[in-house]
């Protein structure tokens, strides 16, 4: 247990050193907006600089924050810590003690002061005009006793509330950016219900800590890394179930074919009249009469394909597995992809994107095991017949 003692001179000059301090800092950051300032004027096609100007204004900001809270701190506590050095200077006076001899276990008045007089220890209770005291010595448990003396920087970087939420939100976002670029996405715009997920709960896990210091910074990489491993494991289940994967991620819904609405579909996707009409509208889509199919992507948009366009890339096949939708599209089921691969001496598992363009089925393999996966390997090619891409 650690006993912090403050003297009889931290109580009357407690703020000098802290003070200077702030001063010098808030002269640097002044002279760097200055110097970043003058080269923003004369180059403001230059974004670095003006990044760079925000940043340091936001930091003069919060130190002038910091600044004034400190003042309204010693305005609220400047009374308590005068009260505590006047009694110090009557127990001086009284025990025939130099002031330099006796500590206080608090710069505030608390119910449980304690004192320190040379080598001996006392519980000094104060009535609530603070114009009597009384003493009764005491024997304290401490392993180890810090004295804080005159012009001490009482800054405790474990217990500092501001490095404890700086710190969350430095983590938070480093996680952040790191399980962005670990799903191979460049934004937070989420495609299916697992990303929707993982900015929804992550970003209430770094909004509920950040600000409760009961959760230490080791805790709060602890609770990311479990959520990390959540996501990842869901990926993991997704890839390798089918299943799971319609399950989580859904699958695209025809809604219109031919001009027909698919009006169950619709409505068990959760699309009202209204909200089809609407996003039709926003398609450029208003005579149903020229669109051959509309089908509703599992991110919520939807894929429009009129008569007169052109099809030219159908991805019969994606991470290993059928795209049926695109196979009933063409009246084509797995079987007849199956053959198609079986010539090649392929299996499904083998490609990791198939594509119809122009008549062609284009294979993209996975990389062969022990081949690095920066290897760019060359597309397999097989020509289709006219009746087998014939709708």
């Amino acid at each position: 247990m650690i006993i912090k003692l403050y003297s009889y001179q931290y109580l009357t000059h407690n703020s000098h050193l802290l003070d200077y301090l702030f001063i010098g800092v808030g002269l640097l950051i002044s002279a760097i907006i200055i110097v970043i300032g003058i080269k923003y004027a004369r180059d403001r096609t230059n974004l670095k600089f003006r990044n760079i100007l925000i940043v340091m204004f936001a930091f003069a900001a919060a130190l002038i924050c910091l600044e004034v809270g400190k003042l309204q701190n010693q305005a609220s506590t400047r009374s308590d810590s005068i009260q505590i050095a006047r009694i110090m200077q009557r127990i001086s006076k009284d025990q025939h003690v130099p002031i330099k001899d006796i500590y206080s276990s608090s710069p505030t008045i608390t119910k449980q002061l304690v004192m320190k007089v040379k080598d001996q220890y006392y519980e000094v209770n104060i009535n609530a005009t603070t114009d009597v005291y009384s003493t009764k010595r005491v024997h304290p448990f401490a392993s180890h006793i810090q004295y804080v003396q005159s012009g001490a920087v009482n800054l405790s970087i474990s217990g500092s509330q501001y490095l404890n939420i700086a710190g969350k939100l430095l983590i938070g976002f480093l996680m952040l950016v790191f399980q962005i670029n670990l799903s191979g996405k460049g934004n937070l715009d989420p495609s299916n219900a697992v990303d929707e997920l993982q900015n929804y709960v992550l970003g209430g896990i770094v909004g509920g800590t950040v600000f409760n210091l009961g959760i230490s910074i080791l805790e709060f990489i602890v609770i990311i890394l479990i959520w990390t491993m959540i996501i990842f494991s869901s990926k993991v289940l997704i890839d390798e179930s089918s299943g799971f994967k319609n399950l989580m991620n859904g699958s695209p819904k025809v809604l219109i074919s031919k001009g027909r609405i698919d009006v169950a579909t619709a409505l068990k996707s959760g699309v009202s009249a209204s909200q089809l009409v609407f996003k039709l509208n926003n398609s450029g889509v208003t005579d149903l009469q020229q669109v051959s199919k509309v089908t509703l992507e599992q991110n919520g948009e939807l894929n429009i394909n009129n008569y007169h366009d052109t099809v030219t890339n159908l991805p019969v096949i994606t991470d290993g597995d059928f795209n049926d939708d695109v196979l009933d599209s063409i009246h084509h089921d797995r079987k007849w992809l199956v053959e198609l691969l079986h010539q090649q001496n392929r299996d499904i598992k083998d490609v990791y994107l198939g594509q119809i363009v122009n008549g062609d089925l284009l294979l993209t393999l996975y990389p062969k095991q022990g081949e690095p996966l920066t290897h760019f390997l060359p597309n397999e090619i097989i020509h289709l017949k006219d009746e087998l891409t014939r709708h």
